[in-house]
């Protein structure tokens, strides 16, 4: 039997997501042959971009619409957790939610200096002006914000983007999409999170099993579960969430530090940009995750890259 503790959290979760898909931002396809990756190149020269996927259209959210964009997918982030959910989280969550909610795929997430170590994100516009976007706050373009690294995912689902349809239609839709949401939140897993053992080094263990990928560990304080729970956290994230919700990699990565506050795991990719997750167990044994599968054995293929969130 559900609690009144399980129960009340889910509803106004759920009344947040209808309120927020009203207001649908609306998107449209770039001019053939712009490059995103390369605005973001020229804007931060000293920054290393990251233009990851073979996906080749380019959407842009219209200037007026990315405030609406950015209303869904405040309302649906937990409050800031130190390592757990922190900075870079919450821009790695935006620039996923943006792209797979919307088919918006000219926003990036980064990591730099902005008051000492801090990660954002990085929006672009129709016209092609980059736009800094401190998704905490939502305030655009604060001052001394320099990336050391830029992600940008190509990959989106453009039919959810592209759909314009009716309010009535819209409000149709919120309110199934709502109650989808409300009735999975009832039937999350409860999941006991334990620290990694002090001789236990995630980066470490990622970088012995793969001496040649570049790994960016960007938390300090690393928790995670054990097989089982692993089991539990993948299940929930891949098949009771709606469909679309965690289609790629850093998308799971992303719903899993949202649902569970995990973050021993670390989504990767090769140089076709095939990706999956790397995660641990506490006693540093390696698990190998792949979204359309689950849970494997070993890695599907060597990766050149990888970053922990």
């Amino acid at each position: 039997m559900h609690t009144i503790k399980n129960f009340f959290p889910a509803l106004h979760r759920a009344y947040d997501q209808f309120r927020a898909a009203l207001h649908h931002p609306k998107v449209k396809l770039a001019a053939a042959g712009y490059d995103v990756g390369n605005a973001f190149r020229v804007k931060f020269p000293s920054a290393k971009v990251h233009d990851i996927g073979a996906y080749d259209d380019i959407s842009f959210a219209g200037d007026e619409d990315w405030a609406k964009g950015l209303l869904h997918v405040e309302v649906i982030n937990p409050m800031y957790r130190r390592d757990l959910f922190d900075c870079e989280n919450y821009a790695e969550a935006v620039a996923v939610d943006i792209r797979r909610e919307f088919g918006v795929n000219t926003i990036a997430w980064c990591w730099g200096y902005a008051n000492g170590g801090h990660g954002w994100d990085l929006f672009a516009t129709r016209k092609g002006i980059i736009n800094i976007l401190e998704p905490q706050t939502g305030n655009y373009n604060p001052a001394g914000y320099e990336p050391l690294h830029i992600i940008h995912v190509r990959d989106m689902n453009l039919k959810v983007g592209m759909v314009q349809g009716q309010l009535l239609s819209k409000v149709f839709i919120a309110l199934t999409k709502s109650w989808a949401e409300y009735k999975i939140a009832l039937h999350k897993p409860a999941v006991n999170k334990a620290p990694l053992c002090a001789d236990v080094d995630f980066q470490q263990l990622v970088q012995k099993r793969f001496p040649m990928m570049e790994f960016h560990q960007l938390d300090s304080e690393i928790k995670t579960v054990w097989l089982d729970d692993w089991g539990k956290v993948v299940k929930f994230c891949t098949v009771n969430i709606p469909a679309g919700k965690a289609t790629f990699p850093d998308a799971l990565s992303v719903d899993i530090s949202r649902e569970f506050g995990i973050n021993g795991k670390a989504w990767c990719w090769d140089k076709d940009f095939n990706r999956f997750l790397v995660a641990c167990e506490p006693d540093g044994k390696l698990l190998y995750i792949v979204p359309s599968v689950g849970i494997v054995s070993a890695p599907p293929f060597e990766p050149i890259e990888g970053i922990q969130t």
